[in-house]
């Protein structure tokens, strides 16, 4: 990832209470050519996701698809995970979107936008958007709504 991902990142990851740690887990894009098309990149995308979160996790799948949600909203669910006792892992897929498996697997699926952004971007914005979400559960004036 270029040095302003990794520094957007860690900015907005130091900055989470203590209480909501986020962690970067990745895996590496299925490599394409050849005869590797984008259903079966996809799949293996998927399988290597699906490795990787434990089942009691809550997953959170961001796709296009998914539903719209104020920051307010992801506020209040957030929140209502967490008097679940709900661990949340959050998924953005690939430059070829996610499977089956993983869209049957996700406990919800959000969009982040209409907009159309550089998976790079996402992560620096899911980052900044779960900082500002737990902000607003603190009253802290980072959010002016």
């Amino acid at each position: 990832m270029p040095q302003w991902v990794e520094q957007g990142w860690v900015e907005y990851s130091r900055r989470m209470p203590a209480h909501a740690p986020l962690t970067l887990s990745e895996i590496a894009p299925v490599p394409r050519g050849g005869s590797q098309s984008a259903d079966s990149a996809r799949q293996e995308e998927g399988q290597r996701i699906l490795q990787r979160i434990d089942n009691r996790r809550h997953l959170i799948l961001l796709d296009e698809q998914g539903k719209d949600l104020a920051t307010t909203e992801w506020s209040q669910a957030l929140d209502d995970m967490m008097q679940q006792s709900l661990q949340p892992v959050f998924v953005i897929g690939g430059a070829d979107g996610v499977s089956g498996e993983v869209k049957q697997r996700a406990d919800r699926t959000w969009r982040l936008s209409r907009l159309t952004f550089p998976h790079p971007l996402v992560r620096v914005i899911l980052a900044e958007q779960l900082y500002r979400a737990f902000m607003l559960l603190q009253n802290h004036p980072y959010h002016r709504a």
